[in-house]
């Protein structure tokens, strides 16, 4: 009973040692989607695009992916066209440029410059206040 009962301990071992090799090379293969999926925005700007859009703007770029996660390295702001007291910079944890919820739509290098430009401005302001 006890030569049993040892094999099929041995026998359990061997198969969550075959089960770990295989997890291992699916997370490896999930991974490299995962990553191009992401890669394919570096270097792309984006902006929200949103019924509000006249009176809100929020534009991201995409200036890296994390290799360990692959989460997109996204830098973003936002800002109120009809109040100049407005403006927020973030670094958002994760843009979804294919989320249900938030529509983006590709920019130009250009556009997004305006955009940062206008909240750049608003920074100085606020700054020179006393």
């Amino acid at each position: 009973m006890e030569d049993l009962q040892k094999k099929l301990f041995m026998r359990k071992d061997e198969l969550r040692e075959q089960l770990d090799q295989v997890q291992k090379k699916l997370d490896l293969l999930d991974y490299k989607d995962r990553f191009a999926e992401a890669k394919q925005y570096e270097g792309k700007y984006f902006i929200e695009n949103d019924q509000d859009a006249k009176k809100f703007v929020r534009c991201v770029f995409v200036f890296g992916v994390n290799e360990k996660n692959c989460n997109m390295k996204v830098i973003g702001f936002n800002y109120y066209c009809d109040s100049n007291e407005y403006f927020q910079i973030e670094n958002p944890l994760h843009f979804d440029p294919k989320s249900e919820d938030i529509n983006w739509n590709e920019i130009s290098k250009k556009e997004f410059d305006k955009h940062r430009s206008e909240v750049m401005k608003r920074i100085e302001l606020a700054l020179s206040h006393k």
